[in-house]
């Protein structure tokens, strides 16, 4: 379970980053908020499937 806590941290980071400087360019929170979801479902699912992969990978 530890090993998830690292990926999932970075995509949380990085969608709050997103969706701060889309927050800065606009100054809308609606398009923020989207863009930060989308950045962390993106995020998250990029790790989904690469750790899928990587346990097909391992057997």
């Amino acid at each position: 379970m530890k090993t998830f806590i690292g990926p999932i941290t970075i995509a949380l980071v990085l969608s709050l980053l997103g969706a701060g400087a889309v927050w800065m360019t606009t100054e809308n929170v609606g398009k923020a908020l989207t863009a930060g979801g989308i950045g962390l479902a993106l995020g998250l699912a990029i790790f989904v499937f690469t750790a899928l992969g990587a346990r097909k990978d391992a057997r």
